[in-house]
């Protein structure tokens, strides 16, 4: 994909009033289509398996972005007297979802996303997912490792691959690792077709990944939307409080000792910049690999990119192009694979300059926190490149976690 191929493609979907016919178009192909579906699939035994394969045929043969504009499903929520039965994974707090079309075998859902973040994850359900509209970085990951216990695993997350997916590409959703991903979106908004079964086990069966090495399981309510353990969220909130007094560290300890692994994992997750900040961190993960095992100490490296990810201002980064260098400089971890991504995303683009240019504006613009003072920002251009020797000036600029890619060979 060039970058030509990117500008029609971050163009703002139309709110205008158009025909009703051609709003109709759009639900009536989305209907007819998962009609198509669960006649091929019933005709299979609904077997779960047979879905992604079924889903993703159908998908590519109806193309059903071209007959997507944003104002007919907000037509259709306002005249439709009955909404179909829902499957929202994301919650009140999440991403616009909306089922269009739904049976007790599967759903057919569209999510609209306007920030372009999601964490590495894979599914307790099969499917297939189209981009409707949009831009959309795709990495799959590779994940192998043991069970700690039922809800923590781990190992090593290794990426297998990183594709650009624009409007009427389709991709399989196999449930559990045999499909790990996670996406960026980079148009605004990006909106998504996801034809999905309801979860396969009893008791949801999902896990989030942290690089490098751990696997922790994604709780859901009732609802299906993502929650907390009820211990856990009342130990957060306690470990919350007690941030601003002399106890709060004290606290932490005796959760990451002695709390079960998941617990001790997000403890250690959600306080990692507080522990930082106070000196305590690696005394504190020196106290969880002791009691909690010895994988424990590879929350070093999970904390840290942890915190660079939800540290980022998602909503103020707006620019394709500076989404795409996040998404790199989080990806990758070294700077040769960034830069290879960089020139394949956007051709004709000088990595260096644009990755300079990226952080600077998005510092400049309060969207992240790094100490990337105007002055210095042209020794890391220079930093970037071949057989460029180390500057002592920019030794400050290399301990940031964000940044520690760019200076691994």
């Amino acid at each position: 994909m060039t970058l030509d191929d990117f500008h029609p493609l971050f163009h703002a979907r139309t709110f205008a009033i158009i025909q009703p016919e051609s709003r109709a178009d759009m639900i009536a192909a989305l209907r007819s289509l998962a009609g198509r579906i669960d006649a091929e699939w019933k005709g299979a035994g609904y077997e779960p398996a047979d879905l992604p394969a079924i889903a993703s045929r159908v998908l590519a043969e109806s193309r059903p972005d071209r007959e997507y504009d944003l104002g007919a499903l907000a037509d259709w929520t306002l005249t439709t007297p009955d909404l179909p039965d829902a499957c929202n994974p994301f919650g009140p707090l999440g991403p616009p979802a909306f089922t269009v079309w739904s049976n007790p075998h599967f759903y057919v859902n569209v999510y609209v996303y306007t920030t372009p973040e999601v964490v590495v994850h894979d599914h307790d359900f099969s499917g297939a997912f189209m981009n409707l509209s949009g831009v959309t970085i795709h990495c799959t990951y590779r994940f192998e490792g043991d069970a700690i216990d039922e809800t923590v695993h781990a190992g090593a997350l290794e990426l297998k691959g990183i594709e650009a997916i624009s409007e009427g590409r389709v991709r399989a959703i196999e449930a559990g690792e045999r499909f790990i991903h996670q996406v960026w979106h980079i148009s605004q908004p990006t909106v998504v077709l996801v034809v999905r079964t309801p979860p396969l086990t009893p008791s949801p069966r999902q896990f989030q990944y942290l690089r490098p090495s751990i696997a922790t399981q994604v709780f859901r309510n009732d609802s299906l939307a993502v929650g907390y353990p009820e211990r856990f969220a009342y130990t957060r909130k306690m470990a919350e409080c007690l941030r601003t007094s002399s106890a709060g560290i004290d606290y932490v300890k005796q959760l990451v000792r002695g709390e079960r692994p998941w617990d001790a994992v997000w403890h250690l997750m959600e306080n990692s910049r507080y522990l930082r900040n106070a000196g305590a961190l690696e005394e504190v993960i020196a106290l969880g690999a002791k009691h909690q095992g010895e994988w424990f100490g590879a929350m070093t490296n999970a904390g840290a990119d942890y915190d660079v990810f939800t540290s980022i201002k998602w909503p103020g980064v707006v620019l394709a192009r500076d989404r795409i260098v996040l998404a790199s400089l989080i990806s990758f971890r070294t700077w040769g694979p960034i830069r290879k991504s960089l020139e394949a995303l956007l051709p004709g683009v000088d990595a260096r300059a644009q990755v300079v240019e990226t952080l600077g504006s998005l510092v400049d613009a309060g969207a992240i926190a790094l100490d990337l003072r105007p002055e210095v920002r042209p020794l890391l251009a220079d930093a970037l490149g071949d057989d460029a020797a180390p500057d002592p000036k920019l030794d400050a600029v290399r301990q940031q976690p964000l940044l520690l890619p760019l200076f691994s060979p």
